[in-house]
């Protein structure tokens, strides 16, 4: 599959991102998963503007953080996830109420995590991508 869509990045980054959750929610292979993310993280920061396939990488690098942890990455990735277009406002309306306590939880315990103003900010009714 690769071969094919190797001309196109944005492609080529979808593909890993659908290997990379194949690898956590099927076959449960962390180690796998993780390298996905790792070799993605560089390509999509380095991407012109946010892509289509940026929403689908935070959501996959959530998951896999909301499992392995450290709870800061997640609490990252979560976060950049709901910012994404396609990412909390796309949600049903449960799921943005398990991810909006998800990520309060995550804002309290990680370490690293200093302010909730942003956290607050996303949450905000006005926003586009509002969490509950």
């Amino acid at each position: 599959m690769e071969a094919k869509v190797k001309m196109n990045d944005e492609a080529l980054a979808l593909c890993k991102v659908l290997q990379g959750q194949i690898y956590l929610e099927h076959l449960n292979d962390l180690d796998a998963t993780e390298k996905i993310i790792e070799h993605l993280e560089g390509t999509l920061e380095d991407a012109d503007g946010v892509t289509p396939v940026h929403g689908r990488f935070y959501k996959l690098a959530s998951e896999y953080y909301r499992v392995r942890g450290p709870i800061g990455r997640y609490y990252r990735c979560a976060l950049r996830y709901v910012g994404c277009r396609e990412g909390g406002a796309a949600l049903p309306p449960a799921d943005r109420r398990d991810l909006a306590l998800r990520l309060a939880l995550a804002a309290l315990r990680a370490p690293d995590v200093y302010d909730l103003g942003e956290l607050v900010s996303r949450a905000s009714p006005t926003s586009s991508t509002c969490l509950v």
